[in-house]
């Protein structure tokens, strides 16, 4: 191997001829191998230089690291340094013992290893960033983001591997927002990086809820104003589908908001809250017991003690709505009484009769009751329809010796009411029931002189739009419903159940029942079932064609009572047609199909009146929803232990019964 020496000009000057001269000088080892010096030779032949035996040391000091000085990976500066210390900059090679530098590099390196990319963190909460590294001695952790958020951890030991962090809101970050998270050595020379997000914190109470009843709530989210949030609630175990308590809940400038809603059946429960941007900013909680809040006894209607005149309570056609059962009724008395409260009526002065809609909730607190005109004592067999979340039902005023009926357009929540005075003939309206094919509503009874059946068509969205059908050949409507363009009717001057195409105003009337009153009525795809009595003392229940009222199959008469008015409620489920109706002595829940055969649901209803002649059906009600069948009628005399025994007056009552 080449042995590299320099020396600097050394001047010996004149020299005599044989005779010795002493000059000294340096002589640099510039190679990589230690060298020993033994003799010098000058260029001239004639000359001889001896010099001292010298043992000579290369650049590089002998068994070392030798380290990179800077970012630009040099060995050597310009001033011939060389470093054996770790500069940060990575190491360049080693050398031997005889100071022999062999090039082998190490560089730097650095890893971001936790935490995962897309992690989310909520604001100020702690968390641990860690990393691998390679002669590496101190490093930088940064926390940024795009919003204006800042944070730097500085000249943090590299070996440590782990830091803990935090994404705060001192710092200038937000919610929602994607944070980055850089590392790298002191020197900037490696670095790593990647995102994060940072996500709402949202805290709840627990809830006290009752099925059935709408509940509230509550908790803090640490956005404020302008954020929102989702409330949710599942079947804890087995875990059911998420289901919506309340969307959309505004989060107020303190941090606070309050969801509310209505769980509709008893169970246990997990509850979560989330923030609607980024639904992974919540909070839940888990195996909450939601109370029932039906309550299984019947809620009684009667006479007031005080009232001033006391008479009959019917109760008639009811629907569950929610939380709530809304019913409609009629009572000659002037002051009811429910659940310990009293209501006047306005029955008197030249008021026979008043029909009543009342909002109760399943566990008998009462809502809200309104009272309409109603001259005479027939409130009609389906006095109420829902339609777009509004009530509606048609009173029966006496005015200057005439019928003139309106339309009550209801708001559920509070009772409140517009009403739209139904087009006359003579002066005369008379409405008896109602119903609705979503897009109007549609009043039955008559105008003019009565013998002619009458349907009035109110458009449901301006109700203000109506057009009202005279039938010919058929009396007024004590009855009736639609199925897409087709109006059933029941009139009681003809003892028949009408079928009248309103697209033609076409009319098929079909003596189907021959009965003195006609109650409910509902179809399946290709049968209509109905129920009546007759004024032969007979009730009953018949089946036939929907297409064109025949009747095709089930006609079943059942026990009736001398001059009884027994009507029953019929509504079809999409499978079956569920009864609700009395046979002289008890009420009766019924599944029949329209194959022809029926059986009960569940055990019949009991009810133990003092006398035959005091039980009655008379416009009673039926409804039902995924727990409960909801009946609603009159009698006197006991029906259940509390229910009071007063024998003199009919008494409504309302009544759950689970499923």
């Amino acid at each position: 191997m080449t042995k590299i020496i320099s020396a600097e000009n050394i001047d010996f000057g004149k020299v005599e001829e044989f005779q010795p001269k002493t000059m000294s000088g340096k002589i640099t080892n510039i190679g990589t191998e230690r060298v020993t010096i033994s003799g010098l030779v000058s260029d001239n032949p004639k000359f001889i230089a001896n010099i001292t035996e010298k043992l000579m040391e290369p650049k590089f000091p002998a068994s070392s690291n030798i380290y990179f000085l800077n970012a630009k990976k040099t060995i050597q500066s310009a001033s011939g340094v060389i470093s054996t210390t770790n500069l940060g900059f990575g190491k360049a090679g080693i050398t031997d013992a005889d100071g022999k530098f062999t090039f082998k590099p190490v560089m730097l390196a650095l890893t971001l290893t936790a935490p995962t990319a897309g992690t989310k963190y909520k604001l100020s909460e702690s968390f641990n960033v860690t990393w691998t590294s390679s002669d590496i001695t101190l490093i930088n952790v940064i926390l940024e983001s795009e919003s204006g958020g800042y944070k730097k951890y500085s000249d943090v030991d590299a070996t440590l591997g782990t830091l803990a962090v935090a994404i705060s809101a001192s710092d200038g970050f937000s919610i929602n927002e994607t944070v980055y998270i850089y590392i790298e050595n002191t020197h900037q020379t490696v670095e790593d990086n990647l995102q994060v997000a940072t996500v709402a914190t949202l805290t709840t109470t627990t809830p006290v809820l009752t099925a059935g009843t709408e509940g509230a709530i509550t908790g803090t989210h640490n956005g404020g104003t302008g954020y929102f949030v989702q409330v949710q609630y599942r079947v804890a175990s087995p875990e059911g589908a998420w289901t919506t308590f309340e969307n959309n809940v505004a989060v107020e400038a303190d941090g606070t908001w309050e969801a509310t809603g209505t769980v509709a059946l008893a169970e246990t429960y997990d509850f979560r809250a989330r923030d609607t941007v980024d639904p992974d900013g919540q909070i839940q909680l888990d195996d909450v017991e939601v109370a029932s809040g039906v309550v299984s006894t019947a809620l009684q209607i009667t006479n007031a003690s005080d009232a001033a005149i006391k008479g009959d309570i019917f109760c008639g056609t009811n629907f569950i709505l929610g939380d709530n059962i809304i019913v409609s009724g009629m009572t000659n008395s002037t002051k009811i009484d429910i659940n310990g409260t009293g209501y006047l009526t306005g029955v008197g002065s030249g008021t026979a009769y008043k029909k009543f809609v009342l909002s109760v909730g399943k566990n008998h607190t009462v809502n809200w009751i309104k009272f309409y005109e109603l001259q005479i004592g027939l409130a009609g067999s389906k006095s109420l329809c829902v339609n777009g979340g509004y009530i509606y039902t048609t009173d029966l005023p006496y005015v200057g010796g005439k019928y003139v009926s309106t339309l009550k357009k209801i708001d559920p929540s509070d009772g409140s009411s517009s009403s739209l005075t139904l087009s006359q003939e003579g002066g005369v309206a008379l409405a008896y029931a109602c119903d609705t094919d979503g897009t109007y509503i549609y009043c039955f009874g008559g105008i003019g002189d009565l013998s002619k059946g009458t349907i009035w068509k109110v458009t449901v969205a301006d109700f203000a739009t109506q057009t009202a059908s005279k039938i010919t050949g058929t009396g007024w409507f004590s009855s009736g419903f639609i199925d897409g363009s087709i109006a059933y009717c029941g009139s009681p001057y003809f003892n028949s159940t009408d079928r009248v195409d309103m697209s033609s105003m076409t009319l098929h009337s079909s003596y189907f029942l021959l009965s003195t009153h006609a109650g409910q009525m509902d179809v399946s795809s290709t049968m209509i079932l109905a129920t009546a009595n007759t004024s032969a003392n007979g009730n009953y229940f018949r089946m036939g064609l929907k297409s064109d009222m025949s009747i095709q199959s089930y006609t079943e008469r059942y026990t009736a009572l001398t001059n009884s008015i027994h009507l029953g409620c019929i509504k079809f489920n999409g499978t079956d047609f569920i009864a609700f109706f009395n046979d002289g002595s008890k009420f009766i829940i019924r599944k029949i199909a329209d194959s022809n055969s029926y059986s009960a649901v569940g055990s019949d209803i009991d009810v133990t009146p003092n006398s035959v002649v005091a039980l009655s059906s008379s416009f009673s009600g039926f409804d039902y929803d995924l727990t409960h069948y909801c009946i609603s009628a009159s009698l006197k005399g006991d029906m259940e232990s509390g229910f009071g025994s007063d024998t003199t007056y009919y008494n409504g009552f309302i009544k759950l019964i689970e499923k």
